[in-house]
């Protein structure tokens, strides 16, 4: 009789401990100096967006090791939809003028908009 082994991993929420069913999410993330990994449910991780989006929204992306950030300033945004997506999310938005930093950070950061 032929015998096959078959190996299976299971993947745990390092947040909630549960087992993932599905996709992990791979988060990984610096503070203070750290980096941590994390694998997360597709809901955990939603809970992290949501949880550090404000703190990011006056932060400056480090960018990467080799390279330089571009300089971007809010004329390369579509202010309207910049506006939008803050309705959406509950984020206040002066209805006209100048976008400010803290909100187009905010836009950039966010998942959907990368």
């Amino acid at each position: 009789m032929a015998k096959k082994k078959i190996e299976t991993t299971l993947i745990t929420d390092d947040f909630t401990g549960e087992e993932i069913s599905g996709g992990a999410v791979e988060v990984s993330l610096s503070y203070k100096g750290k980096t941590y990994n994390l694998d997360l449910s597709e809901k955990s991780a939603t809970a992290l967006d949501d949880a550090i989006t404000p703190f990011i929204a006056n932060a400056e992306p480090e960018p990467a090791k080799g390279t330089t950030a571009p300089i971007r300033s809010a004329s390369d945004l579509d202010a309207a939809a910049v506006r939008e997506w803050a309705r959406i999310n509950n984020i206040p938005a002066n209805p006209r003028g100048r976008l400010s930093k803290s909100l187009t950070n905010a836009y950039r950061m966010a998942p959907e908009n990368r």
